[in-house]
């Protein structure tokens, strides 16, 4: 199982799922007061990032099955084929979170006249304060955020990058080289 494939279980599992996240951190049980018309309405997705290499396969599924409102937050490029998989069937929201969530006033106005998120899915935290930041401006309004952990450890690999081949990486592309000079001089390539 892929991880856009393992995402799609977690939220198809969320759906049976009763309860969210509340003000203080803790589950709590929802009630809804919305009305018919809204309950059929689609779930609202927040992404952080998702016009990458996995998030960009992670959320063409979820636009393909046709039950999500996704809003994407990025700095605004398109990369790969980002730019027709995912764009024209999302919200564009441009934050550079290196700057911090509280200067990016399209998002905050967009979490504020949000009831409820679905979920959150974070695909571009590289720093553990973009996570706190971005978990105290939707305080109360998500039942569940994941966070998605970094596309490094496909950069530790032998295998050749997608700009050189143009081929998709897989899971089973993930193998660690077993010399350990290969393996520290991939892992110094990696900015982050």
């Amino acid at each position: 199982m892929n991880s856009a494939s393992s995402l799609l279980l977690l939220l198809s599992l969320l759906a049976l799922r009763a309860g969210g996240v509340g003000a203080e951190g803790g589950i709590e049980e929802k009630t809804s007061t919305a009305s018919t018309s809204c309950a059929a309405s689609k779930k609202k997705i927040l992404s952080f990032g998702g016009n990458g290499m996995i998030g960009s396969e992670t959320l063409h599924r979820l636009i393909k099955t046709d039950e999500y409102d996704i809003t994407l937050v990025s700095r605004g490029s398109w990369p790969f084929d980002a730019g027709e998989r995912i764009a024209p069937h999302v919200k564009s929201v441009i934050c550079d979170r290196k700057a911090g969530i509280d200067t990016c006033n399209d998002l905050l106005d967009e979490i504020q006249s949000t009831d409820e998120y679905y979920a959150v899915l974070d695909f571009s935290a590289y720093n553990p304060n973009w996570i706190k930041d971005a978990v105290e401006a939707l305080v109360g309004r998500v039942r569940l955020y994941v966070y998605v952990s970094t596309d490094s450890v496909y950069e530790v690999t032998e295998m050749e990058s997608y700009m050189k081949t143009g081929r998709r990486s897989a899971e089973t592309d993930a193998v660690r080289p077993v010399d350990g000079a290969i393996r520290e001089r991939l892992n110094d390539r990696d900015s982050y």
